[in-house]
């Protein structure tokens, strides 16, 4: 066992090694400095004075040697222009010599000097005369009594020459030297001759110090240099300066006895003194340190001994507050914040544990682990309820045991996970849902997944196992999965065709209604684009759609577009599109739905026909309701003119021609009636009224009544068998059919062509015994193409321009025609005309009611019973006062009412004394059938005629149902109101 050395052993080892021999070099070191920093004060100040006194005497030379080469240049000047020459005396020259070479050269090729006699300087003084400005050595002039030198400067053929006065020169050395008497200055040319020395005597003596070594060293430098060397057998420290362009050399120096001697004196005490001090302090120090480190360091592990044994901290914080010095406090302070770390990390550790715990039995799956060996070593509360196994129980026991695992679906085995993790080293999941066999018998779906548990060094300890309750999420599954099923049934079984489009404009996926919709299979579809389905117009579009709904982003609503299949059938689809994004929500493609449409659009064609059917239907009920009002009018007019010319006639004798004239205005009043009789049949939707009719003759009365709208261009032919059977049918409606086939054939023809129209009649009986009666109506027209004959009796077909044709000419005729159990057809070529066919069957006449038409008669007149009374009853004045005029002479006593009520009241007031009334249905106020009905209910006794112009009325058919007797149509003559007045009163 290595023995260790004591604190204070090391610590006084330490001062001798560490403290005192680095100081003694620190001292040395320290003296070096002084000394160092001393030479580099004098060597800064040194270069100071030479700087400054270099400055100055340039300044001064560099005038005197201007103020000279002017003399000499304006002594050249003056020569030329013959004028005499003035010399001034400059302050920098005691005195100044201009004077003319007289000589080129000597024979040895240098020049002849002729100083002037007043120059009592030798030539000799000049060491060069090679170079100008030439310049003497320094002398002692002892006429100025001055140390001076002499300055030639030369300008061609003239020279100038003066004697510097160095005084200025002098004086400025001299307070140099006088401001530092410890510094030598000295001012020499470059030969080594003294042009100023703190000594006058040596410069009276034009003393040369080349032989001093200091003043050789510093005349063979051409640059500032730092000097050490002897001067006058002195060690000087100085600095040298060369004064250019003459070459002086200045020299400031120092003793180095005295330049040195002092700062080192003072260091080498200072150490003497810096090592008596350290050493005393050692030896205090060595005590010292046994007191305030070696102590505290014992107490301080003590301390921690009984930290380390009864876990007490305080002792610790104790020792870091009692500690001497504060490095020992910081230990402390250190140990017990570790301690104290020790001490809450275990508790902290221990917290942790019980909160792992706490977690581990909080979490809502099953946590198992199990060891190396595939036992159990922990799980959680939740796996105990999965697999109904106690904690106590299972701890211990193999995997295999607690886990039966089977697949969800097929019920097969499964394979433990942990033994895959403890053979491949890596986590496992299961791929599908699981059947966990709890220990009660019971059956959980759970989602399983294992994990290894591995050390710090990475090798396998353990399987850790989690399990889940995924029954709800098993459902789920199932029922996405069911959705999906459903939603693949429903695309496929839809009607509506649904499909995604690529921003290319092919499809990427349809269901089969898309297929039906375009006729083509899914191979085929691949190799097209929605653009191949359309026109060019349509394409145009659809591309305009698409891309509308590609710029907004949104959904498009419900469009229209004309498309054809793979088989060329168009079709009509109905298109809702949106836009379809991926997962980062940029467009990709479209979604679409679309829909056949076609048979809705032909309905809606169809029923748009029927719309204007409906519109037609009311334009003619408000125009029926309009001529029904004129009507009532006209036909009360008609009745007084009707009445008024048979009262005429009455009083006409036959003979007469008035009396014929007066019969061709009566037919003319009646052939009124009959227009107007057409005219509300034309405007209303009635019931037809059988009759039996001669054919011929509806066929000539029609023609006359058209013959004003046929062109004159257009000739009528008529063709009409005689003696055809009576035709039982609507006379209305079949001058309808007439009118509607003439009209179409008028058109045919055209109003600016010239043209035939042949109408012609026949009979004609079938193979069943039945038989007909046949109209032919052919023209010359344009004829009807081939492929629309099929076409022409639906409603609203029409090839006639628009607003010149409704489409229903046609269809009415065939609706009356079948009405009537007859048949039509045509024949009809292009170029060559039409022919149309009507056939109508001849049926017995057996009248069920009465007309209430009752025909003139030329029977003998009707008298009235003895003192009969007649309520007429209308609210036309005139033909109130007509009928009483016509009626009273022939014995009736007529009594009048103007309105329903005002008849009422007539009754009333005479106990309904009246044996018959004749009643206008058309009257204001109640009117004529509430006026009928209330007759009927009070006095049903009482015969009522009904009087109207509308023979299409209702009551007409059946007057008895109403409470009538009988029905007249207006105008009447005055035998029909009698006959039917016999008729009711018998």
């Amino acid at each position: 066992m290595n023995v260790r050395p004591l604190l204070h052993d090391i610590v006084q080892k330490y001062f001798i090694k560490r403290l005192i021999v680095p100081l003694a070099l620190l001292s040395f070191l320290a003296v070096a400095v002084v000394t160092a920093f001393k030479l580099r004060d004098l060597y800064t100040s040194h270069k100071f004075f030479v700087k400054t006194i270099d400055r100055y005497v340039g300044a001064v030379m560099s005038a005197a040697h201007g103020t000279l080469r002017g003399n000499a240049f304006a002594a050249e000047e003056l020569e030329k222009s013959k004028v005499d020459f003035l010399i001034s005396l400059p302050v920098e020259f005691h005195r100044v010599f201009v004077f003319k070479d007289m000589l080129d050269s000597k024979s040895d090729g240098e020049h002849a000097l002729p100083l002037p006699a007043s120059v009592d300087i030798p030539l000799s003084l000049f060491p060069d005369l090679q170079e100008f400005p030439a310049l003497t050595i320094p002398y002692f002039n002892r006429r100025l009594n001055a140390m001076t030198l002499g300055v030639l400067v030369r300008a061609d053929r003239w020279y100038a020459f003066g004697e510097l006065n160095l005084e200025r020169v002098e004086r400025l050395l001299r307070d140099f030297s006088e401001s530092a008497p410890e510094n030598l200055i000295l001012m020499l040319d470059r030969f080594g001759n003294v042009i100023y020395h703190h000594d006058p005597r040596l410069m009276r003596s034009q003393e040369n110090l080349r032989h001093q070594p200091l003043v050789r060293r510093a005349i063979s430098y051409s640059q500032p240099r730092f000097l050490m060397d002897r001067l006058d057998s002195r060690w000087m420290f100085g600095y040298c300066w060369t004064v250019a362009p003459w070459n002086w050399v200045i020299v400031v120096a120092k003793p180095v006895v005295q330049a040195l001697l002092p700062p080192v004196l003072w260091s080498v005490g200072g150490i003497f003194l810096l090592f008596l001090a350290v050493f005393s302090l050692l030896i205090a120090s060595k005590r010292h340190v046994e007191h305030i480190i070696v102590r505290p360091i014992m107490h301080l592990r003590t301390q921690w001994d009984a930290f380390s044994r009864y876990h007490r901290t305080e002792l610790l914080k104790k020792a870091a507050d009692t500690a001497p010095f504060f490095e020992l406090h910081l230990l402390a302070e250190k140990l017990y914040r570790s301690s104290q770390a020790v001490l809450d990390r275990e508790a902290a550790l221990i917290a942790q544990g019980r909160e792992l715990h706490r977690v581990l039995e909080s979490i809502g799956d099953a946590v198992i682990v199990a060891d190396a060996a595939s036992r159990i070593v922990r799980m959680n509360a939740r796996a105990e309820e999965i697999t109904g196994w106690p904690r106590l129980q299972a701890l211990g026991r193999s995997v295999e045991r607690i886990l039966s695992i089977s697949d969800a679906k097929s019920g097969k085995p499964l394979q433990s996970l942990d033994q895959l993790v403890l053979a491949t080293g890596t986590a496992q999941t299961l791929s599908s849902h699981g059947l966990l066999h709890a220990a009660d018998g019971s059956s959980v779906v759970v989602s399983h997944s294992a994990a290894p548990i591995r050390d710090d060094a990475g090798t396998l300890q353990g399987v850790v196992m989690v399990l889940r309750d995924a029954t709800a999420e098993y459902e789920a599954q199932w029922l996405l999965e069911e959705s999906e099923r459903k939603y693949r049934h429903m695309m496929e079984t839809m009607e509506e065709a649904y499909f995604e489009l690529e921003p290319n404009g092919r499809v990427s996926f349809c269901n089969q209604a898309t297929l039906n919709l375009l006729g083509c299979s899914w191979e085929e579809l691949q190799q097209r684009t929605y653009l191949d389905f359309a026109d060019e117009a349509t394409a145009q579009q659809m591309y305009t759609f698409f891309s509308q709904i590609f710029a907004s982003g949104s959904s498009a609503g419900l469009q229209d577009f004309t498309i054809h299949d793979m088989r060329g059938q168009r079709k009509t689809v109905e298109i809702s599109a949106g836009v379809r994004r991926d997962e980062d929500g940029r467009p990709i493609g479209f979604r679409v739905l679309a829909r056949d449409i076609t048979e809705k659009v032909q309905a809606l064609e169809q029923s748009r026909r029927l719309e204007k059917m409906l519109v037609q239907t009311q334009k003619m009920e408000s125009l029926g309701t309009l001529v029904s009002g004129i009507a009532h009018e006209f036909n009360n007019l008609l009745q007084a003119m009707s009445g008024y010319l048979e009262m005429a006639l009455s009083h006409t004798d036959a003979h007469d021609p008035r009396s014929r004239w007066l019969s061709r205005v009566q037919e003319a009043a009646f052939r009124a009636r009959d227009l107007i009789r057409r005219l509300l049949s034309f405007a209303r939707q009635t019931e037809p009224v059988p009759e039996p009719m001669s054919f011929n003759d509806v066929v000539e009365d029609t023609l006359d009544l058209l013959k004003k709208s046929i062109p004159r261009m257009i000739e009528v032919q008529k063709d009409l068998a005689p003696n055809l059977p009576a035709l039982v049918a609507d006379r209305l409606q079949v001058e309808q059919v007439l009118i509607n086939l003439t009209a179409n054939a008028r058109d045919a023809i055209g109003s600016d062509s010239p043209g035939v129209i042949s109408i012609q009649t026949s009979t004609y009986t079938d193979a069943d015994g039945q038989v007909w009666i046949q109209l032919k109506v052919q023209d010359t027209g344009s004829g009807i193409p081939e492929e629309i004959q099929d076409h022409i009796f639906d409603p609203f077909f029409t090839t006639k321009e628009p607003g010149k044709g409704t489409g229903l000419g046609l269809s009415t005729v065939y609706g009356i025609v079948t009405n009537h159990g007859g048949r039509i057809r045509c024949e009809s070529q292009p170029g060559h005309g039409t022919t149309f066919y009507v056939d109508f069957p001849v049926k017995p006449w057996k009248r069920e009611a009465s007309d209430g038409k009752i025909e003139p008669s030329a029977g003998p007149e009707v008298s009235p019973p003895v003192g009969a009374t007649l309520l007429i009853v209308d609210d036309e004045p005139m033909l109130l006062e007509l009928l009483q005029g016509l009626l009273e002479p022939v014995g009736w006593r007529v009594r009048t009412a103007r309105s329903g009520e005002e008849a009422l009241r007539c009754l009333a007031q005479n106990n309904g004394s009246a044996q018959a009334v004749v009643l206008d249905l058309s009257m204001p106020g109640m009117g004529g059938r509430r006026c009928l009905e209330i007759l009927r209910a009070q006095y049903p006794h009482l015969p009522v005629i009904v009087a109207s112009g509308d023979a299409s009325h209702e009551i007409f058919r059946d007057p008895e149902s109403y409470g009538a007797r009988e029905c007249i149509t207006k105008p009447y003559r005055l035998q029909t109101l009698m006959e039917a007045l016999q008729k009711v009163l018998n």
